[in-house]
Parts: structure tokens; sequence; C-alpha cells
């Protein structure tokens, strides 16, 4: 007997239906990265090369049992680190111009380098608040080069990221691990070496996929670090 029309109609929406729910759970996260491409902004404070080439502000508020400054890390335009000739600069108060990025706890600034000048009147600054030991740690998420996962790149995670992501790490941004909170909003952790210095390109090989890291985690500036070797890095099955 052959089936009806209505039975054949049915069959193809139920088919219909669950491709679309396969297609959806296929595709990665929408990012809550963003990108204020449009406004620039002045922006002063110390430039300091380590843990990342950053910006640190001072908070003017009193930060309680936080650090005191704010620590902004810099990038180039496009998919360009920050240039090493603003190296030069290292521990001075300096002025300069950007846009920013931010997602959730990390903002950063795509900034201007040939704005960036040393302030030239008198300012204190006052030594930063030394970095939080908060042990050695096992932590999972996705590695990422922050400037995409601030809300450069659309959707800002998973596979689709890998090329791109692996692109600006090569050029310079520094890379971070994602943590994923269920739940709750997204936390990130600056990947650094044994030297306290960006990872970098030893990231290379790992991005865009789930993963485990081990390493000393501190906290700085209002972000995390996690010291690393290449070694302590562990891509994780589908199941785990």
């Amino acid at each position: 007997m052959r089936p009806s029309l209505s039975k054949i109609v049915l069959v193809c929406v139920a088919l219909v239906v669950g491709c679309a729910v396969l297609l959806s759970l296929s595709q990665p996260p929408v990012s809550t990265g963003r990108f204020e491409f449009d406004i620039r902004q002045n922006f002063e404070g110390i430039y300091r090369e380590k843990p990342v080439p950053a910006l640190w502000v001072l908070r003017r508020q009193d930060p309680g049992q936080f650090s005191n400054y704010s620590v902004y890390p810099l990038v180039g335009p496009g998919f360009r680190g920050i240039s090493h000739l603003t190296s030069r600069f290292d521990g001075m108060g300096v002025t300069l111009s950007g846009k920013l990025l931010y997602n959730g706890t990390l903002t950063v600034i795509e900034a201007d380098e040939g704005s960036i000048q040393r302030i030239s009147r008198i300012i204190e600054f006052p030594d930063p608040t030394p970095p939080r030991e908060l042990g050695e740690a096992s932590l999972r998420g996705e590695i990422l080069d922050l400037k995409s996962y601030a809300g450069y790149q659309e959707p800002g995670s998973g596979s689709w990221m890998i090329a791109p992501s692996s692109n600006a790490i090569r050029g310079g941004i520094p890379p971070v691990l994602v943590l994923r909170e269920p739940g709750g909003d997204d936390r990130v952790a600056l990947l650094l070496n044994s030297s306290g210095e960006s990872f970098g390109q030893a990231a290379l090989g790992r991005v865009g996929t789930p993963v485990e890291v081990r390493g000393k985690l501190r906290g700085i500036g209002g972000l995390l670090t996690l010291e690393t070797k290449p070694e302590a890095i562990r891509r994780l099955f589908p199941w785990e």
C-alpha cells in the first residue's frame, strides 16, 4: 500500500525541522563582544610591556582589596599586535588615542600607534598593587586571540575562528583562554609563558577547539593570567 499524501507531508516536515535543529546546534554561539569602530577616544595611563603590551589606567575610586589599576591590552589595526617600537615607552606615563573593544571583563584598545606620546606634565603614578596569587589551576576553555574575542570578529568563537584567530596570533596579538561559565558571563585568562610574557605563537595548533590548560593563575588589574607550558595544554575529546 502506498503511503497517503498526508503521511508524506508529515515525514517531509519532520525532516525539515530535524535539519533546522541540527543546523542551529552546529552554529557557534553569538559573540557578546563589541567594537566601537566609529568612536575614537583619548586615554592616559602607564604603558607596560608585561605581561602583554597594555595601558595601565589608574582607578580614581578606592579599589579596596582589588588592583589600583585597570589593565587594557593594546593592539594595532587589523590582525596586528602593537608595534615593537612602542617598547621605548615601557614604564612611562603616556597618552594615546584609539578605539575600544570589550567583552565581559576584557577591555582592549586598538591604538593609533602614532598617537602614543609621553606625558609632558609632571604627574605621579603610584606603584601597582601586587598580583593576586591564585595558585595552580587546571582550566577548561577555548584558546582565541584577545582582539577577536573582544569584538573584532563575529561570532568570535568556535572552529570558524581557527584561521582568523591564528593569523591574529601570528601578527602579534596575544592569545587568551576563554573560560565558559554555565549560565553566566565568560572569563578570559591571558596565556603567558614561564617568563611572564605572552604565550604567543606557541598557542598555534590549539586555537578554536576545547582544551584543558594547567598552570599558575594570577589576578592583575582586573584580568586573569595563566602561566603555562605547551605540554600542559591538552585537547579535550567531545565527550569530556
